[in-house]
């Protein structure tokens, strides 16, 4: 009986590390191709292979405990940086939004907004943004 409780104490606690611990990255944004199915496992590979998280496995099964593999866009593409936690993850595939840093110094024309939204990959490109 300890023995079970024990496990599952275990589970829970590196799951809750997993969650809370960023992703060891360079902090630049990556752009992520959604996979045309919402499946769990398609959905964690692409991220794996965008180097966006890593255990591709314990994020499959995130996002099968929360359901939010379900609520994913259908396809399309997603704005990431590469240094975010699994949960930060979680709540953007979740909400189909990309989370992305980008700084806009004042006084910037909207050219240069929209180079610096496009160098952050948050546009396909410049001339898309005006």
């Amino acid at each position: 009986m300890w023995g079970v409780v024990g496990a599952l104490v275990l589970v829970a606690a590196y799951s809750a590390v997993y969650l809370l611990s960023p992703h060891a990255g360079r902090g630049v944004s990556v752009r992520v191709p959604l996979p045309a199915v919402r499946d769990a496992d398609a959905l964690s590979l692409a991220l794996y292979e965008a180097r966006v998280i890593d255990r591709p496995w314990l994020f499959a099964w995130m996002l099968r405990l929360t359901g939010t593999a379900e609520m994913a866009p259908n396809a399309g593409s997603l704005a990431l940086r590469d240094d975010l936690t699994p949960r930060a993850v979680l709540r953007a595939v979740a909400n189909g939004v990309g989370l992305v840093r980008v700084t806009i110094p004042e006084g910037s024309s909207i050219f240069e907004t929209g180079e610096r939204l496009a160098t952050a990959g948050v546009v396909s490109d410049a001339a898309a943004f005006v």
